[in-house]
């Protein structure tokens, strides 16, 4: 496990990037999981909250059969669904503008 600290929107994007490569490097294996937890903060909240929250996210995606990401929605999602969504005009993300609002990022 290891932690990245970074804005909302190059965040997402370097986590889809992070999953196709982790993809290449294992050729697809579908035994080779690759589970995400992504937690959306405000600047002055303290790095182990956040941490926390992304521990619990990841936790999620595992539960939710593995090879999933968690990122703004209670439940986890399919890398498939966080690619389409994460490549919308915008950066859309189901339930961002309610994490946007919230975490004033």
């Amino acid at each position: 496990d290891f932690v990245l600290i970074l804005p909302w929107r190059q965040g997402l994007a370097f986590a889809r990037h992070l999953r196709e490569d982790f993809a290449a490097f294992t050729g697809d294996n579908p035994d080779v999981t690759f589970s995400l937890g992504i937690a959306l903060f405000p600047p002055h909240l303290p790095v182990s909250i956040a941490a926390a929250e992304a521990e619990a996210r990841l936790e999620g995606a595992k539960d939710d059969g593995r090879n999933r990401v968690s990122a703004v929605e209670p439940r986890s999602m399919t890398w498939e669904d966080f690619a389409a969504a994460s490549r919308r005009p915008n950066a859309s993300m189901p339930g961002c503008a309610t994490a946007r609002s919230r975490c004033r990022c």
